[in-house]
């Protein structure tokens, strides 16, 4: 029991990283490009998985390649247009719609042939569609760019989470180098913002920008997902999406505490965003409680 019970605070160390990440980010991207951000990001977190995954590359295969490949191309893109997001709006509101890739998952599942149809995960959708009517307050016109990078950004998030699901259906792959894999092919597809010309090169790699990269990539990517691989299988799958959700509360905590206007509409939406993220493991939760 002393054990599990150390596994789950462990695990709530996930949410608090990566709501403080959002709030680094926010602030970093004021000055550096958030191409550039995001390239350098995922060369920290290539480099500091390196030592785990290197005795793992001789049982690389071209399944393997082509899978981390296609994983890859939906995690660029979400950590892309986080970082592009976040220039716009607030650490709350992305992290409100990274929340809400549980709207767009079953429609992928579905199209890829992997999805049951499940009552409950429907319901989970409708709350999630009626916090963006709430967040948008039924008005279209007031969506902005960041909003529009948010939206890609879940749906980016939603279609990793079902290709990695179809590819563990396919192919048998050892995690650490699927992970590795799939950030250095990121780090690849990102190289090409290294050549942007910047307004104000000079003060882009400031200290407030440099502790965001080293935070989001040793910390948020490397650190987290050491930290989920190690102890997910204790804490179950149910209790670690619960707790993994927990990164919008994070992140409106530290917006808090870094000086972002916090609406109350978001602070609304977002509830509602979350209540659709835990849903169905709530309800599993309580009908495995009720039956014993």
């Amino acid at each position: 029991m002393q054990s599990e019970d150390k596994s789950v605070w462990y695990f709530y160390l996930i949410p608090i990283i990566w709501g403080l990440g959002f709030t680094l980010t926010h602030n970093a991207v004021r000055n550096i490009d958030p191409g550039k951000f995001a390239f350098f990001r995922q060369l920290v977190a290539l480099l500091c998985l390196l030592p785990f995954a290197f005795s793992y590359l001789k049982k690389i295969s071209k399944q393997v390649i082509l899978w981390s490949i296609i994983i890859s191309l939906c995690n660029t893109s979400n950590i892309l247009c986080q970082a592009y997001a976040l220039t716009q709006i607030n650490s709350t509101q992305i992290a409100f719609y990274v929340t809400l890739n549980i709207i767009f998952v079953p429609f992928f599942a579905y199209l890829l042939k992997i999805w049951v149809f499940d009552l409950i995960e429907v319901i989970a959708v409708i709350i999630g569609v009626i916090s963006l009517v709430i967040n948008y307050q039924g008005d279209l016109q007031g969506i902005g760019s960041g909003d529009i990078f948010g939206l890609v950004s879940s749906i980016s998030i939603a279609l990793s989470i079902v290709t990695t699901q179809k590819m563990l259906q396919s192919i048998k792959a050892e995690k650490v180098l699927m992970t590795f894999l799939s950030i250095f092919w990121s780090t690849c597809f990102l190289l090409c913002f290294l050549f942007t010309n910047s307004v104000n090169a000079a003060s882009e790699y400031n200290a407030q920008a440099i502790f965001a990269i080293l935070f989001q990539g040793a910390i948020s990517t490397a650190f987290a997902y050491y930290i989920q691989l190690r102890y997910q299988q204790r804490v179950g799958a149910t209790n670690a999406a619960l707790i993994l959700n927990l990164d919008l509360a994070f992140a409106s905590f530290f917006g808090f505490l870094n000086h972002e206007i916090i609406t109350i509409t978001q602070l609304i939406s977002g509830l509602v965003a979350f209540l659709a993220s835990v849903f169905k493991g709530l309800v599993k939760h309580f009908f495995i409680k009720a039956s014993r």
